[in-house]
């Protein structure tokens, strides 16, 4: 029995580039904007300022990171399914069963 694969790799068109690229893009952009917004709540950016204000600027840190957690979320799994749908790699398979036949893989009967 003689098994056959053959390796189909296709590159990326220009669509599936533009997906890819922007999906590693917006992930690292939502990284550094949720950083942004925990390191401010973090170190107490409001110090030095009014008690209602510096009361008020780890609110509004926290609220702007759980924003930008949405938005991460959400443009995420948009952006990673087109990713996703434009992958550009084909595997097909042959086998030569030895009787002339070919098709996918299956299991022969012991002899």
């Amino acid at each position: 029995m003689t098994s056959v694969y053959r390796v189909v790799t296709r590159k990326r068109g220009v669509v599936g580039n533009f997906c890819k690229w922007a999906f590693v893009g917006f992930n690292g952009l939502t990284v550094w904007w949720l950083w942004a917004y925990v390191e401010a709540a973090i170190t107490g950016a409001g110090a030095g300022m009014a008690a209602a204000a510096g009361t008020g600027m780890p609110l509004g840190s926290a609220s702007g990171a759980a924003l930008a957690a949405v938005l991460w979320l959400i443009g995420g799994a948009g952006l990673g399914g087109l990713t996703f749908l434009t992958r550009p790699r084909m595997i097909v398979f042959i086998e030569d069963r030895g009787d002339g036949v070919t098709g996918p893989l299956q299991p022969r009967a012991a002899r």
